[in-house]
C-alpha cells in the first residue's frame, strides 16, 4: 500500500523552495537536496539532504521539510564572517565562536579584520585554545572600533602568554605597531587615538601601552 501512494501522481514535486540567499548559490542547495521536480515527495530523505546541504561552506543550519502534497521546502542560515585568521599563511573567515569554516578568497575579504598569531601546529595541536585566542581578539577588534575617531585596523596579533598586538595607521603616518598586552584593553584603545595623534607625523613605528 506504501508503494502505491508514494507512486501517486498526487505526490510528485512540483516545487522545490529555496529562499534568496546571499552568499550560497540556490542551483547548489537544490541539487544537495537531491531531489528533482517530478519525484515522489515521500521519497525524499530529508536526513540525507540536511546532511548534504551542511557539506556546504556557507551553510550554518538548515532545515528541510516535505509540505504536502507537492512542495520540499529548504530553510537555510547562512554564516556571517566577522574576521579573517592566518593559519600557517592562507587567510580563513571565521564567525563569533571563533571556529574557521571557509578558505577566504579575496572577494570574500573586504572589510574584516585579520587575526595573526596562531600557527597551523597550534590550531591542530589545541583547536579548543585556538578558538578562544581568536574569540579574544575579536573583543579587542569590538572595543578598538567602538572607540572614538580610530584609525581603521588592519591586523590584530594574538598571543596566548604575551596577549595582543595591533596595527594602526595613522592618518598621513606610516603603520604603527600597538604592544597592547592582555589587561585593561578598553582603556589602552581609547588612550590610542590620542597617542596617534601626537606621534602621527613623528615618524614611530611602535607604540608600547603592554607596561
Amino acid at each position: 500500500v506504501w508503494r502505491l501512494v508514494e507512486r501517486s501522481p498526487r505526490f510528485a514535486i512540483a516545487e522545490i523552495r529555496i529562499p534568496a540567499l546571499e552568499r550560497v548559490p540556490i542551483s547548489e542547495v537544490a541539487r544537495a537536496t537531491g531531489a528533482r521536480i517530478g519525484q515522489s515527495l515521500l521519497a525524499v530523505r530529508v536526513d540525507a539532504a540536511e546532511e548534504a546541504i551542511s557539506a556546504l561552506p556557507w551553510v550554518k543550519s538548515v532545515r528541510v521539510r516535505r509540505e504536502l502534497p507537492r512542495t520540499l521546502s529548504v530553510e537555510i542560515v547562512e554564516r556571517k564572517p566577522v574576521a579573517l585568521v592566518a593559519l600557517g599563511g592562507p587567510l580563513y573567515l571565521v564567525e563569533r565562536d571563533g571556529v574557521p569554516f571557509k578558505r577566504a578568497q579575496t572577494s570574500e575579504t573586504a572589510g574584516l579584520p585579520i587575526i595573526t598569531g596562531i600557527s597551523r601546529e597550534r590550531y591542530r595541536a589545541v583547536p579548543q585554545a585556538a578558538h578562544a585566542l581568536v574569540r579574544a581578539a575579536l573583543g579587542v577588534a569590538d572595543i578598538y572600533a567602538k572607540a572614538n575617531a580610530m584609525p581603521p585596523r588592519s591586523e590584530i596579533h594574538a598571543h596566548p602568554l604575551r596577549g595582543f598586538e595591533l596595527e594602526a595607521s595613522p592618518a598621513g603616518g606610516r603603520p604603527v605597531r600597538v604592544y597592547l598586552g592582555s589587561g585593561d584593553l578598553e582603556h589602552k584603545l581609547r588612550r590610542l587615538d590620542l597617542l596617534l595623534g601626537k606621534i602621527g607625523g613623528a615618524g614611530a613605528t611602535r607604540v608600547r601601552l603592554d607596561n
